[in-house]
């Protein structure tokens, strides 16, 4: 079989291999050949998630998490790598402890996002903490996030059956602090109460309100106060897809 040469002998085959960036008098070779350059293929960096905290109080989740895991890499358009370093009944204070052995060292530098969904505190005031101290603790855990690269999502702490009057008030101090973001949370998911619309066309009830207060710019704000948390824990995932779309797209 005869090969074909061009350029002084050298094989087309090759000649296709070593275009890139190759050009005779200011012609590239691939233009020369007839040949459309293959596009690069897009970057998909992954997403880095970590889930911490108590896993009580949140909605039932399969085998450490791993529901949850699946319905968020379902729903995000990007490659997703799921750890979990909480467990039932773990405190906040016991989180901020440990942050710099467990989860910290799960940075990926070259992540699309680095993202902490925190869910800590019911265990706290359970133990009779001060709902003011237990929010810094959450305050010192969010600054050493963000230093070492971490974004951060706190959940907020429903009332669980069988908890008392004096913890349900304690509870309660707690999640109006999450909320007011003093801290500086990345985002603020609601699982205490109703879900904050990340939009207005995510509240088709008209509650949500553009211009009211949102002490660091990233949280929403509603026209009739702080929700509710009588209704109960609401579904998790829903309400945490939103704040990981939002915080993996400017990542």
């Amino acid at each position: 079989m005869r090969r074909r040469t061009l350029l002084g002998g050298a094989p087309v085959g090759l000649s296709v291999g070593l275009s890139v960036g190759l050009s005779i008098g200011g012609a590239p070779i691939t233009a020369i050949l007839g040949l459309t350059p293959r596009p690069a293929r897009a970057e998909r960096r992954l997403l880095n998630l970590v889930l911490d905290g108590d896993l009580a109080g949140m909605e039932p989740l399969p085998r450490e998490g791993r529901g949850l895991a699946e319905a968020i890499r379902l729903a995000v358009d990007m490659p997703v790598r799921w750890n979990n370093t909480g467990g039932t009944g773990r405190q906040m204070l016991q989180c901020l402890l440990t942050f710099r052995q467990s989860v910290a060292p799960l940075v990926d530098a070259g992540a699309r996002a680095n993202i902490v969904l925190l869910h800590a505190g019911a265990a706290d005031i359970q133990q009779g903490r001060d709902p003011r101290h237990v929010y810094a603790a959450f305050s010192d855990y969010a600054d050493a996030a963000h230093r070492g690269g971490w974004k951060v999502i706190a959940i907020t702490a429903p009332p669980l059956p069988g908890m008392s009057a004096g913890v349900r008030a304690g509870l309660t101090a707690y999640n109006r602090r999450l909320r007011a973001n003093a801290a500086r949370a990345d985002a603020v998911v609601d699982l205490a109460g109703t879900s904050r619309p990340t939009a207005e066309e995510d509240d088709p009830a008209g509650r949500f309100d553009p211009d009211g207060p949102s002490p660091d710019g990233a949280g929403e704000a509603y026209a009739d106060g702080a929700p509710s948390e009588d209704a109960g824990p609401a579904p998790l995932a829903p309400l945490l897809i939103p704040a990981i779309r939002r915080l993996g797209s400017t990542g």
